[in-house]
């Protein structure tokens, strides 16, 4: 077996292990707005464990718990964007989400069984040694991209909220950066924003990621400067295709995207058609 494949399975084993305290807390957020449906703190939560849910879960090979997820982070987030409390049904669907991805959890009882299929290749960079910053609150996705980033020839480091970013960004600006868009904190595209207004910031390669892809949130990563889309759950072979392309090709002008494909083949660098706006 490789060390791909060794590592991924005790990623997946501390991400399956780690999921029965998720889904209380979940499950804890969904009581306390039942109780005050203007809790925001409560609703905040919930989005933020849904947003985990569907970004990591098909990442260790639980499509499912992904699917689920992303259903829970925009019922939610509608919520939240309507400036209202959930409903009695709306409740009752995050309950019953919650149960069935504990239930895909707990089907997944032999995480040792399963490996990425893919071979250990093309993992060193013509890029060389990179200094990489990667944004995102959910830790399982951040061990993952770090396991990728440094097999990769990346120098990594990690922060969990804008704030953290703005501290690390001050210390060092990275040769990449890869901020999630939903963060507990604030906007990931905000912080792109930031980094560009930098002096020498237009030099940083970015890629956002989100479990959203839809073409709203491509566009509006575009229009905010990054360079390129990676859309969530994390797929180790996209990874490398977009940090290969962006480090290999420095200085990509503002208002222009490299990313795969919705059929996630296909590279494709597009003029964003807002950047003359």
């Amino acid at each position: 077996m490789s060390f791909w494949d060794d590592a991924l399975q005790e990623l997946r084993r501390d991400f399956i292990t780690g999921a029965v305290g998720r889904l209380s807390e979940l499950e804890a957020c969904i009581e306390s707005l039942a109780s005050d449906p203007r809790d925001a703190s409560a609703l905040a939560g919930i989005i933020g464990h849904f947003h985990r849910l569907a970004g990591a879960g098909a990442s260790f090979g639980l499509p499912a718990v992904s699917r689920l997820g992303a259903s829970g982070e925009r019922s939610s987030l509608a919520v939240r964007d309507e400036g209202r409390g959930p409903t009695s049904e709306e409740l009752a669907e995050w309950l019953q989400l919650l149960r069935d991805a504990s239930a895909e959890f707990q089907r997944s009882s032999s995480p040792d069984t399963w490996v990425d299929g893919r071979a250990d290749s093309s993992i060193a960079s013509s890029a060389g040694r990179f200094q990489a910053l990667v944004v995102d609150d959910d830790p399982d996705v951040v061990r993952l991209l770090r396991m990728i980033l440094e097999r990769h020839g990346g120098l990594v480091r990690s922060a969990a909220s804008v704030a953290a970013a703005q501290d690390a960004l001050s210390a060092l600006l990275p040769d990449l950066l890869v901020v999630d868009v939903l963060l507990r904190d604030g906007s990931g595209h905000d912080l792109v924003e930031r980094v560009r207004s930098l002096p020498r910031g237009a030099g940083v390669s970015i890629l956002t990621c989100s479990s959203r892809g839809a073409g709203r949130e491509r566009a509006e990563a575009v229009r905010r400067g990054a360079d390129a889309f990676l859309q969530k759950p994390i797929d180790r072979g996209e990874v490398i295709a977009r940090v290969d392309q962006l480090l290999s090709r420095p200085g990509l002008t503002p208002g222009r995207v490299a990313y795969l494909g919705e059929g996630g083949l296909a590279r494709r660098s597009l003029e964003s058609p807002l950047a003359s706006l």
